[in-house]
C-alpha cells in the first residue's frame, strides 16, 4: 500500500509540474501513469520488485483516503511556501 501511496503522491506532484498541459506533457504524463498502473499486471518479477499484493476493499478505501490527505497536504504546503516566498521577495 505504501508503494501505491507514494506513487499517487508523485503523480500529484507531476501533475502540478506539467500544468499547463501541452501535447508532449500530456503524452509523458499518460505514458508514466499507464506504466505505473500496468506494473502489477505485466509480470510476477515486476510485482516482486515493488512488493505489490492484492488489496481488499477496506485497504483500497484507506488508500483512497490517505491519497486525498497527501494531495491536500501537498497543495496546502505549496500555498504556504509560495506565500512565504512572495513575502520574502517583497521585503528584500
Amino acid at each position: 500500500m505504501s508503494t501505491l501511496l507514494i506513487g499517487a503522491a508523485c503523480f500529484g506532484s507531476l501533475w502540478s509540474v506539467c500544468l499547463p498541459f501541452n501535447r508532449w506533457r500530456f503524452i509523458m504524463f499518460a505514458v508514466l501513469l499507464a506504466a505505473f498502473c500496468a506494473v502489477p499486471f505485466v509480470s510476477a518479477e515486476l510485482r516482486g520488485l515493488f512488493y505489490l499484493t492484492p488489496l481488499s476493499f477496506k485497504e483500497l478505501s484507506v488508500l483512497g483516503a490517505l491519497t486525498a490527505v497527501v494531495w491536500e497536504a501537498r497543495y496546502l504546503l505549496g500555498k504556504v511556501v509560495n506565500k512565504f516566498y512572495m513575502r520574502k521577495e517583497k521585503n528584500g
